[in-house]
């Protein structure tokens, strides 16, 4: 099933051909390196799918070459790229697991200063904290598989996001979005899928204005759709400060919670048009070379993945399994694919009302292992409803 986004033909996003291999590879690398406090912290490991991330980021699609906008398809081995692929469902993994340490401020007790030290090769890991002896010899892998400057790169990025933990989040609504962006790890986010993708760029490409409107509208995107998921578990955990959907009427943008959610609803429209906008007009532009178009269009990939996979798995969602209705079909279920999810704590706040009111028009929904995201593209200029279709299956 191939899908119109403007003139251009995406074919269906899928998970990478060989995820049960990826999420095999990685999460044995954890068990045997990370000590989980306890059997239950492991489950939980397990069935949040923190590799399944990159799998669903790193669509198949992805790796494919593309010459100009009507994309006359040369395939490309996805093996060509496994190493990078592995080892960036490793760093992922890792920082997903520090980010849960920093909620409980266990690294800004002990070496949150110390690990851009880490990051760069310039600090011995202290064999006490494990996070540092792991992201060591992760980094000093992905250090010696890339280029000095994609290096540099992705060390930026995360030097990035570092430097804005910790930091008070703005009162004002559309500075307190700024600030997301970065505190998020967007643009290191960005590094590493370009990595993954064996994709070379460089620091001029990725500053010409419509490459920057494509990477931080499609960094809005992702982020606020996560909020959306993510707002009924940010206020059962106190972190009311990191949701949009909160944020926006604490700062006096809307009154209440239903146009909170129809106010981000609103943002997360605007900026999907916008990120298919510049997509479109680098694709177009026969100045873009042919590795910043790859990247265009492998970001609307990153981010359908993103978004897909924050409504299956609980490290966004509240509860594991959520109802939605879909037109045409009433109210089905969103089943975990793979997982055999364990019973989550019961919210006053009911996910289905949220997403199908705050939600409307793009969604993710997964039905017989088949996930579709809604996205806003243009075609001659004017907006319309696009479609990337996901399916969790080889091939």
């Amino acid at each position: 099933m191939s899908v119109l986004l403007g003139k251009s033909v995406f074919p269906p996003a899928r998970q990478h051909p060989r995820t049960p291999e990826l999420v095999k590879i990685c999460e044995e690398y954890f068990f045997k390196r990370w000590p989980f406090e306890s059997e239950a912290a492991r489950q939980h490991f397990i069935q949040s799918d923190l590799v399944g991330f990159t799998a669903k980021c790193q669509s198949k699609v992805i790796f494919l070459g593309y010459s100009d906008l009507t994309h006359a398809y040369e395939g490309i081995p996805d093996t060509d790229h496994w190493e990078r692929l592995v080892l960036a469902g490793k760093v992922f993994t890792w920082a997903f697991l520090l980010d849960d340490m920093m909620d409980v401020e266990v690294l800004y007790n002990t070496s949150m200063k110390d690990l851009l030290k880490i990051v760069y090769g310039t600090k011995k890991p202290n064999p006490n904290h494990h996070w540092e002896v792991i992201g060591h010899e992760i980094w000093r892998d992905i250090e010696r598989s890339c280029t000095a400057l994609e290096f540099d790169q992705i060390t930026r990025a995360f030097k990035e996001w570092y430097n804005s933990q910790g930091l008070p989040r703005p009162e004002n609504f559309d500075d307190w979005l700024t600030f997301r962006f970065y505190n998020s790890s967007s643009n290191w986010t960005w590094s590493i899928a370009r990595y993954a993708m064996d994709c070379h760029i460089t620091d001029e490409e990725l500053a010409h204005p419509v490459v920057r409107e494509a990477e931080d509208s499609g960094g809005v995107t992702a982020i606020l759709v996560n909020d959306i998921v993510s707002v009924t578990k940010d206020k059962m955990h106190n972190c009311e400060k990191q949701n949009g959907v909160i944020m926006i009427q604490k700062c006096g943008r809307v009154s209440t919670e239903e146009e909170a959610f129809a106010g981000i609803s609103d943002i997360v429209v605007r900026r999907s048009r916008q990120m298919m906008e510049a997509v479109d007009q680098a694709l177009a532009d026969p100045m873009m070379s042919s590795e910043i178009k790859r990247w265009m269009t492998g970001l609307l990939y990153v981010v359908t993945g993103n978004s897909w996979w924050s409504q299956l798995f609980p490290r966004c969602s509240a509860s594991p399994r959520m109802t939605i209705n879909i037109e045409g079909e009433g109210d089905k279920v969103l089943e975990p694919i793979h997982r055999i999810q364990t019973v989550q704590p019961e919210s006053s706040n009911d996910l289905t009302d949220r997403l199908r009111g705050g939600l409307p028009q793009f969604e993710a929904f997964c039905t017989d292992e088949v996930t579709s995201l809604y996205m806003f593209t243009t075609s001659d200029g004017h907006g319309q409803l696009g479609k990337i279709t996901m399916r969790d299956s080889q091939g």
